[in-house]
């Protein structure tokens, strides 16, 4: 028994094991990286308060985790798609009033 080497067989930490899928969630290598607050402010060319606003009254697609708030770029971009006006009218915001104060 000098000089022999054992290697012992551990179980895997569940921590250092890949996900497993199931059915209807999506891998991180599967979905587009998300998008911070500021990102997408970058991205949109708008004001951070906008986005918040729009996150908040749950105007855009959005991800929360935790307290922190995520956007897919490709839903973004769908989101803008779906709101390109063929006239050039005042585009506005539906409030629910009882939402927002509640």
């Amino acid at each position: 028994m000098k000089n022999e080497i054992f290697l012992l067989s551990w179980p895997t930490p569940r921590h250092l094991t890949p996900p497993r899928k199931k059915a209807g969630l999506l891998r991180l290598n599967e979905m587009e990286k998300l998008l911070t607050p500021k990102q997408l402010c970058e991205l949109l060319q708008v004001g951070q308060s906008t986005v918040y606003l729009w996150t908040h009254t749950e105007f855009l697609p959005f991800y929360k985790l935790g307290k922190s708030v995520r956007f897919e770029e490709n839903e973004i971009w769908e989101w803008v798609r779906q709101r390109k006006r063929k006239s050039s009218g005042r585009a506005t915001m539906k409030y629910d009033i009882n939402a927002l104060l509640g």
